[in-house]
């Protein structure tokens, strides 16, 4: 599976280390690529099919693992100022 950062994305790192946590637990391979500049365009998508199999996978098993203390420290970081 693959995750793409735009410029215009600052990710929520709490949230980042829970999925890539999950993933490599279940052994489901994650590539990573930042663009330094510009945008992806999300109109067109090109997935394979064990991609999107793996990321079908990865969704379920992250499901299952969020409780209410782990949505919490999302929200205690997002929140967060400064």
């Amino acid at each position: 599976m693959q995750a793409h950062y735009g410029a215009h994305v600052i990710p929520d790192f709490r949230l980042c280390d829970f999925v890539i946590s999950t993933a490599d637990e279940n052994h489901i391979p994650l590539k990573f690529s930042i663009m330094r500049s510009g945008a992806t365009d999300g109109s067109v998508v090109h997935i394979h099919r064990d991609d999107y199999d793996r990321a079908l996978g990865l969704m379920v098993k992250l499901i299952v693992r969020l409780d209410e203390s782990t949505v919490r420290g999302f929200r205690v970081s997002a929140n967060r100022r400064g």
